[in-house]
């Protein structure tokens, strides 16, 4: 009887890795292992985007974990962050401040639109 050859043993190396890729667990959707994202849109009343607001994501315990700008567009997003309850704070001198009350579970995106009021 011969010896397997280094091609055979190839094959069974790369069948053995697929083996486990296909039973180790996957991150989904609502996985909260899994990163979540909270992205959105902040814009006045008008609805026109208000570009370089501040915008803060504050966890469930009141501690500012993350802090952004919005682009030219109005647009904003804080990746990856652990799943769970934020508030979403927004302000820009002279237009205003608002914020959202959001829950962002893992592996999905959650988009939130903040409206900024004079006060």
């Amino acid at each position: 009887m011969s010896k397997p050859t280094l091609a055979v043993w190839s094959l069974i190396a790369i069948v053995c890795a697929l083996a486990l890729a296909a039973f180790a667990p996957q991150a989904q959707a609502g996985d909260e292992r899994a990163p979540a994202v909270i992205a959105g849109l902040v814009s006045n009343p008008a609805g026109t985007a208000i570009a370089g607001a501040e915008v803060r994501l504050v966890n469930a315990e009141g501690k500012v974990v993350k802090v952004t700008r919005t682009g030219p567009r109005g647009h904003f997003e804080f990746a990856p962050i652990k799943p769970g309850r934020y508030l979403v704070q927004a302000a820009k001198a002279d237009v205003g401040k608002g914020q959202e009350k959001v829950i962002a579970p893992g592996g999905e995106v959650t988009r939130v639109k903040i409206t900024l009021r004079k006060k």
